[in-house]
């Protein structure tokens, strides 16, 4: 659900797999998006408004609100409330599936992924974002096919602690790597989602901006 425009200064972009069936209530499918209930194909402006105005009707708050800790320390946010927007995008799809995206059988995900992909691609290049914070399985990485600016993925961050302090099982592992998309570098950085996206506590996760940002700085 992106806006209509986004900073180039510090600007962000976010990416998942496609966005989630719970954005079309069945009840009330247009909730989210009241500007495009009745729309006719050729009312583009209409479309754009009612995809831009997604952060101030009723947003999926149980999924955007783990990221904004992470955002908000890079003067970012999904809300017009800070001097850089920060645009949620779909590698994957542009369209919302039912059943969820890792419940549909191979072939509807290779048809979906031949358009979306590359649509996916281009919608980078026309933002030029300085960081793209990914929130997919590492497999997905794959499916990047910008001009890489780096050897490889390497470790950024490695969260080890749990947010009381104890150990963690698994310790959560933040990779990042730089592509050219567009004319200039941008720092890609893999928060592998597991039930939730960036399942760490609110003050790993300030902790992890501040080391985003000096990543950004010193690419």
């Amino acid at each position: 659900m992106p806006t209509r425009t986004t900073s180039r200064l510090c600007g962000q972009s976010l990416w998942g797999l496609n966005p989630s069936r719970k954005e079309f209530p069945a009840c009330s499918p247009f909730a989210r998006f009241p500007l495009a209930d009745g729309i006719a194909a050729q009312d583009r402006d209409r479309y754009l408004d009612a995809m831009s105005a997604y952060f101030h009707i009723s947003p999926y708050r149980r999924w955007f609100g783990y990221l904004e800790p992470l955002l908000n320390g890079m003067s970012a946010s999904y809300y017009p409330d800070q001097s850089s927007r920060a645009l949620h995008t779909d590698i994957c799809s542009p369209v919302a599936t039912d059943p969820t995206w890792s419940r549909l059988d191979g072939a509807d995900r290779a048809m979906l992924q031949s358009d979306g992909v590359p649509l996916w691609h281009g919608l980078l290049e026309a933002l030029e974002p300085h960081i793209v914070v990914l929130s997919v399985a590492t497999h997905h990485l794959s499916d990047i096919s910008f001009e890489p600016v780096d050897d490889g993925w390497g470790d950024l961050h490695i969260v080890d602690r749990k947010v009381d302090g104890g150990p963690r099982k698994r310790p959560y592992r933040v990779q990042a790597r730089r592509y050219k998309v567009g004319g200039a570098a941008a720092l890609f950085v893999l928060c592998p989602a597991m039930r939730s996206p960036l399942p760490i506590g609110t003050a790993q996760k300030q902790e992890l901006r501040a080391i985003v940002l000096q990543g950004w700085a010193n690419a």
